[in-house]
């Protein structure tokens, strides 16, 4: 049973090293990222290859996420409706903000981008769905902070080292502060903080019992002063907040769940 258990973190291990910025990867790629050796590797990237998980490209023999990763996806989005009540509400998002808007939920310290809407300016801000992003220093990842016990977002941080995506990232005692101001005017901001020269703002997605459950939020470049464009889309991304936080409370269950 043990050996079984460690495979299957293997073949986890192995999965997590796919996303938006490695799409694809070769033996030796994942191997080196992993510290394993290419022979163990091997034999659990051939599993996964097997079972559909993985997908090797013939011509360059290099590994890409497989068709039943997607499937499984497709399952989470269906089991929690998100499309349905969130994909109207982004849209409107996006067309009266004129930026590009998405959908996040909380995995440990990360925010995991859900869903996610173009926006109608010519210079736009993309993400996909499945990127993942420091919750302490995106937006959406600080909305959803902001509603947590102070002492349960300390332990999530516990032994933990913020990471500086850039030189404005916030330090923890910056960022407690930051959680604090969030909380009192229901939005959330990140100026250059994940990349240089964007910038975004969110606000927390609530259900029927008051428990926060994600957050939206839109994002743009910095092409003047980004206080007088936080001051302009902040109230419609707190107006469309709420109104996803409505629907998620008539449906009467849980949308999606940050954890």
């Amino acid at each position: 049973m043990a050996g079984t258990i460690e495979s299957v973190r293997q073949a986890i291990r192995v999965l997590g090293c796919f996303d938006g910025s490695t799409p694809d990867l070769g033996i030796t790629e994942i191997s080196a990222m992993l510290g394993r050796p290419k022979s163990a590797v091997h034999r659990v990237v051939r599993t996964l290859e097997e079972a559909g998980f993985l997908e090797k490209d013939p011509v360059t023999r290099r590994y890409r996420i497989g068709l039943a990763c997607f499937q499984a996806g497709s399952v989470y989005l269906k089991q929690h409706a998100v499309h349905r009540l969130a994909a109207s509400v982004l849209e409107e998002l996006s067309r009266e903000s004129g930026h590009s808007s998405y959908l996040g939920v909380l995995s440990g310290m990360e925010i995991v981008i859900i869903l996610a809407e173009e926006g109608t300016s010519p210079v736009r801000i993309v993400a996909s769905p499945g990127d993942r992003f420091p919750a302490y220093a995106c937006a959406l990842g600080k909305a959803v902070l902001s509603q947590l016990p102070r002492d349960e977002v300390r332990r999530r941080l516990d032994g933990k080292t913020l990471k500086a995506c850039t030189g404005a990232t916030v330090a923890l005692g910056r960022l407690m502060e930051e959680l604090e101001v969030a909380e009192s005017r229901s939005y959330s901001t990140s100026v250059g903080e994940v990349y240089t020269g964007t910038a975004s703002v969110a606000a927390p997605v609530k259900d029927r019992r008051g428990a926060t459950i994600g957050a939206i939020c839109v994002s743009f470049p910095i092409l003047g002063d980004v206080e007088v464009e936080v001051g302009r889309v902040a109230p419609v991304v707190v107006e469309k907040a709420r109104k996803l936080s409505d629907l998620a409370t008539a449906k009467g269950r849980w949308v999606f769940r940050s954890e």
